[in-house]
């Protein structure tokens, strides 16, 4: 019976070392403000993301809203010229 229970203790302890360690992870990379500044930091200077991103976030806005299709690339080009100037502005770095 000892041994059924030290087994069961065990895979217990192995399924949750199994799921602390992403929490731990999480954590200090995504939760805390300086894990998360270290790990997505690069991504706001690098422009071929900023641009990637801003097309994609045009595109799902769009897709979104129920609009004539003579406006839906007026619409998509004025998201996206939007979401390029939130790059351009003076406090995006310190932000």
């Amino acid at each position: 019976m000892r041994n059924v229970v030290s087994a069961l203790l065990i895979i217990l302890a192995l399924v949750v070392s199994a799921v602390a360690e992403p929490a731990l992870w999480l954590q200090k990379n995504v939760i805390e403000q300086d894990g998360f500044v270290q790990l997505a930091g690069p991504l706001g200077s690098n422009k071929s993301f900023q641009e990637g991103l801003s097309s994609v976030v045009a595109s799902q806005a769009t897709a979104s809203i129920d609009l004539p299709p003579q406006l839906n690339d007026l619409a998509t080009t004025l998201i996206q010229n939007t979401a390029r100037s939130i790059y351009a502005e003076p406090g995006y770095d310190q932000a």
